[in-house]
């Protein structure tokens, strides 16, 4: 019975583990620094800045740099040049994601 528990706390914990490992807090951190005017409104949204409820769930500018990076890149440069490339994007409004970071403002959140 002891053996038993011992694996049940081994794969509770694999698991959980497992579910973390495709956050990508490189993507927040950088943001953070790129655009300095929007640090504090990225830090309050956390993921819910490009996600919603789900991770699977997008913004139009999560959808961007999804598209700017092609993977879950680990590189600072690399991603520094995908927010780039996704900033240079307009959003539904005509004005570029970079230019409403710099206002220190968000894109919208995910909408369906």
């Amino acid at each position: 019975m002891k053996r038993f528990g011992s694996i049940a706390v081994v794969a509770i914990v694999t698991l959980l583990v497992a579910s973390t490992a495709d956050a990508r807090p490189q993507y927040l951190k950088a943001a953070t620094a790129h655009y300095p005017a929007a640090a504090s409104a990225l830090g309050e949204a956390k993921c819910g800045a490009c996600h919603g409820e789900k991770k699977s769930m997008l913004s139009t500018y999560a959808m961007a740099l999804k598209e700017a990076t092609g993977k879950n890149q680990k590189d600072a440069d690399k991603i520094n040049e995908a927010l780039d490339k996704a900033g240079a994007k307009k959003n539904d409004d005509g004005v570029t994601y970079e230019s409403l970071f710099k206002a220190g403002k968000l894109p919208k959140p995910y909408t369906k």
